[in-house]
């Protein structure tokens, strides 16, 4: 019986990590894609790429807070 919330918390956990690893592939892919593009008529696809990725990355910093928070606790 002890153990089950422990098997909770690492569940969640190892679903934090996931969602973790999942959006930093996909900034990854963005910072991949911004890299590609050269042309002046795609500056505004890569400003908006480039913001995406900004947004996404400062949402992954918030998730892993509060996964850090989670393990503290």
């Amino acid at each position: 019986m002890d153990s089950e919330p422990n098997d909770v918390r690492l569940s969640i956990l190892r679903r934090l990590r996931e969602d973790f690893e999942a959006e930093v592939a996909l900034a990854n892919k963005f910072v991949g894609h911004v890299d590609s593009l050269t042309t002046g008529a795609d500056m505004r696809n890569t400003n908006n790429l480039v913001a995406a990725r900004n947004e996404l990355l400062r949402s992954i910093a918030e998730k892993e807070e509060f996964s850090n928070n989670y393990r503290a606790m």
